[in-house]
């Protein structure tokens, strides 16, 4: 228990007094000086004339020639630290989570989609590198040049900007973004921070060749400079791999992608009632309550080694004329728990469908169904843009934390009825609402999104 409440000190690079680097893992040997000795002993030397002026001749051409250069010392007073980093994520990560606590409401992958890390990258709140697969990294920091051995084995680099403001980064696999399902002050006591300097760094990230002698998978050189503005940085999260040119992952990141897949609609299905207070839309992925006598059935056809999918549809009303949404979960969680005789189920919503006729069953309803698809009408231009400019001025006045993220990945959704979708998913419109805009025209729909966006609409949500 008080392993876990301490505070472990970072680690701070300490120096001797001949500027050798005490790490663990690294360890340097310079001889303070050099002294040579001179034998003690005299010769007595005769020289002829002809040999005295041939010396002379040697030494003036001796003299004519220049001397050699002296050799530059090796730059001694660089610190060094190795760390093991395991990660799940296959990344090394370098930033203070207080830095990035404006993630807070993004989704936990927001680092991978380059409309939201621009800005970090721009002013240096984090470095870092992926690799290929999961693993155990192990890391050394540096603010000196790589070792000779390090060079023989580089491979891909890449640079970056770092600046450091509290004087110490946490080095850790991809598990400290903050984002909505962790605080950036979670970390606070955590034993991976290392000591820094305040100031600006230029990063430079290099992957070595552990199968060339190589003791390290990466190596971070972070070099002090006067302006982060003058280091040149990757456009993105650096993806380096041994025998692969450097490459960056999250760059032309899309937006959003709402597919539905309304010809797998059957005739019927059974009933599950919405608990919800919004509605899940079509082409997405949601978790959705469902009736937990309906988990049970799904779960003896699993067993049963059948073909486990169960058409639902999951709606307000079982009456003709009703909208529903349809889903067809194939797998189930045995020991799912039920909360208020409801099973949580993760699942895709296939297709919006019309409930056409109620057929009342011992311990369910059956329900014959159409299909709905979503309207294919194209949206001008000028009204795209207004979407855009809208949307993004309203998510803004809500004080969102996020609203950098929403506004950017709706600026990038390419469809049109997927960006008027992703609108109303953000707009948390109640299920009611909901269902009367999926069955309008996209321009229709676009209508009265931007009337409920409008600064001056006092409409409230029905």
């Amino acid at each position: 228990m008080d392993s876990e409440m301490n505070v472990t000190a970072p680690h701070r690079p300490q120096f001797d007094h001949q500027n050798h680097v005490k790490d663990d893992n690294t360890h340097s040997h310079v001889s303070s000086e050099r002294r040579e000795t001179m034998p003690d002993t005299t010769f007595g030397i005769r020289f002829s004339v002809s040999q005295v002026c041939l010396l002379l001749c040697v030494l003036a051409l001796a003299g004519c020639a220049a001397s050699p250069e002296k050799a530059p010392e090796a730059e001694l007073n660089h610190w060094s630290i190795t760390r093991s980093v395991p990660s799940k994520n296959a990344m090394v990560t370098l930033f203070d989570p207080l830095d990035l606590a404006h993630h807070e409401g993004d989704p936990e992958d927001w680092y991978r989609y380059d409309f939201a890390f621009a800005n970090d990258l721009e002013t240096g709140r984090f470095a870092a590198v992926m690799s290929d697969k999961p693993g155990n990294f192990l890391v050394r920091l540096t603010s000196g040049p790589l070792s000779t051995y390090e060079t023989q084995a580089a491979g891909p680099r890449a640079s970056m900007r770092l600046r450091v403001i509290n004087h110490r980064l946490l080095l850790s696999g991809g598990d400290a973004w903050p984002s909505r399902i962790q605080r950036s002050r979670i970390v606070s006591f955590d034993p991976r921070w290392i000591a820094f300097e305040n100031g600006d760094y230029r990063v430079i990230i290099t992957a070595l060749d552990r199968q060339k002698g190589a003791r390290h998978d990466f190596v971070f050189q972070l070099l002090p400079v006067d302006d982060i503005l003058s280091v040149s940085y990757a456009p993105g999260i650096p993806y380096l791999v041994m025998g692969e040119a450097p490459g960056v992952v999250g760059i032309q990141a899309g937006g959003l992608s709402y597919r539905e897949a309304c010809a797998r609609v059957p005739d019927t299905a059974v009933w599950s009632p919405l608990t919800s207070s919004t509605l899940p839309l079509p082409g997405s992925r949601a978790t959705i309550n469902i009736a937990q006598a309906l988990h049970r059935r799904g779960n003896s056809l699993q067993v049963s080694r059948n073909n486990a999918s169960l058409p639902i549809v999951v709606a307000r009303n079982p009456v003709p004329g009703a909208l529903g949404l349809f889903i067809q979960p194939d797998s189930w969680e045995t020991d799912a728990s039920a909360t208020n005789g409801e099973v949580a189920v993760s699942t895709r919503v296939l297709c919006a469908v019309t409930i056409k006729e109620v057929v009342p069953g011992n311990d369910d309803f059956e329900l014959r169904i159409e299909p709905l698809p979503g309207a294919r009408d194209p949206l001008t231009v000028a009204r795209t843009r207004s979407l855009n400019e809208r949307f993004e001025n309203w998510v803004r006045l809500t004080s969102d934390p996020a609203w950098r993220y929403k506004s950017a990945q709706i600026q990038r959704t390419v469809d049109h009825r997927s960006r008027l979708l992703g609108i109303m998913d953000y707009l948390d419109l109640s299920a009611k609402h909901s269902e009367s805009l999926l069955q309008e025209s996209n321009g229709n729909l676009a209508n009265r999104l931007l009337d409920h966006m409008s600064i001056d609409s006092q409409q409230p949500d029905h």
